[in-house]
């Protein structure tokens, strides 16, 4: 009888103090939610994505990340790609389904409608949740490169710093790179409404490099792949070059060895430069 009793509370106390154990130390997922905004051009409804982080206080305010997702990609996908690493540094981010001015947000390919877009839906979780406005950031990843690059140009106020990922730095560059390019070539044709040679303003507004200046006065990375051959690596060259001669407050160069593959980037290193500058 006394043997049983032993065997009895050697067995309890040992898994509840497992169970114990477990519990205290579960972390919270982070959480997705669909935030509702009305465009500030045309009045149209539309709608982002916003996740709060496993550590999220709504009392505390927070740091932001405006995701800027590639061409043929949805803010759900954004969201995939980015959200692991936004969650690990206790950040909210942001994505959106951007419009382009011919053709849908997946092809919007740095139009001015784009950039609104963004910043409304910006506007938007400002509105709605505790954001750390000294710690707004934007990071934009291959076509996300452009429309990214110039939302920083044309709204520098709005952010802490920026990240352009294998980025489109001038779409008529990029056009003439990609005109025997059957699969891309006529989406860029159908946004801008012909070639560069029929439509020159239109090509003219989605380059990075008349405002680079811009870009010069905020803490910069831009990371590309030396082998990529769908944005070829001297689009984040010619962008370089014109930086520094405006002297960079502060311009990270992040090259690695590689094409036009997001997996190939270290993202949490892309968040821990843009993490450290407060507007």
């Amino acid at each position: 009888m006394g043997g049983a009793m032993n065997h009895s509370k050697n067995f309890v106390i040992p898994c509840l103090i497992v169970m114990l154990s477990v519990w205290s130390g579960a972390a919270r997922a982070a959480e997705t939610l669909s935030v509702s905004y009305t465009s500030s051009l045309d009045n149209a409804p539309l709608k982002a994505l916003l996740q709060l982080p496993g550590s999220h206080d709504p009392d505390a305010p927070t740091p932001l990340l405006v995701w800027v997702q590639g061409m043929y990609t949805d803010a759900q996908y954004g969201m995939n790609y980015a959200g692991a690493a936004a969650d690990r540094k206790g950040w909210l981010v942001m994505t959106t389904d951007m419009r382009g001015k011919r053709t849908g947000g997946k092809t919007n390919l740095g139009a001015q409608r784009a950039q609104q877009d963004l910043i409304d839906a910006l506007d938007q979780v400002l509105d709605d949740y505790n954001v750390d406005r000294d710690r707004i950031y934007l990071a934009g990843i291959s076509m996300g490169g452009l429309t990214g690059g110039l939302t920083l140009e044309n709204f520098p106020d709005k952010f802490a710093a920026g990240a352009l990922l294998m980025g489109i730095s001038d779409l008529k560059d990029w056009h003439e790179e990609e005109k025997s390019y059957e699969p891309i070539n006529p989406d860029i044709l159908r946004e801008c409404g012909g070639t560069p040679q029929e439509a020159p303003e239109e090509y003219a507004t989605r380059s990075l490099f008349p405002k680079a200046p811009v870009l010069a006065d905020m803490p910069l990375l831009i990371c590309h792949g030396r082998g990529d051959t769908t944005v070829y690596p001297s689009h984040a060259e010619k962008l370089i070059a014109l930086v520094l001669k405006h002297r960079p407050t502060d311009l990270y160069v992040y090259w690695f060895d590689g094409g036009h593959a997001e997996n190939e980037i270290d993202v949490d290193k892309v968040f821990d430069f843009i993490g450290r500058f407060a507007r």
